[in-house]
């Protein structure tokens, strides 16, 4: 079993990484879905760039990326061998982080690993803050 945790992660920043690593530290197996949005303003990185981020922040983890159709909801019956789950004890530092912010450069809520992703690709200059 994994824990599927859907998203758009444009782009990742230590918010999404707190809820990874929360389950990553109960020992779980984790897919990071990510949503495939048409890029706009709000939605500037494509998906494989999403997808490759993540697979290069979470090389030699036990996190896979897939990506998987846009949503507008997520609709289910009754209880069949899973939960869902929502975070209630997100610290207030974390559950600050916007990642509006980020893609507006500031840098200072996105890992070291998701810096030198981007930087690498281009699609960042040098450190900014």
């Amino acid at each position: 079993k994994v824990v599927l945790l859907p998203g758009r992660w444009q782009p990742l920043h230590v918010g999404h990484e707190w809820l990874i690593q929360r389950e990553l530290d109960k020992g779980k197996r984790l897919v990071v879905g990510i949503r495939d949005t048409p890029i706009t303003d709000s939605d500037p990185y494509s998906t494989d760039i999403r997808k490759r981020m993540i697979e290069y922040r979470y090389q030699d983890e036990n996190v896979e990326a897939w990506i998987m159709p846009d949503i507008e909801a997520i609709s289910y019956g009754r209880k069949v061998g899973y939960e869902v789950r929502e975070a209630d004890d997100i610290p207030a530092e974390v559950f600050a982080v916007s990642a509006t912010e980020v893609r507006s450069g500031n840098r200072a809520n996105v890992s070291e690993k998701v810096k030198e992703f981007m930087i690498n690709e281009g699609l960042w200059a040098e450190y900014s803050s």
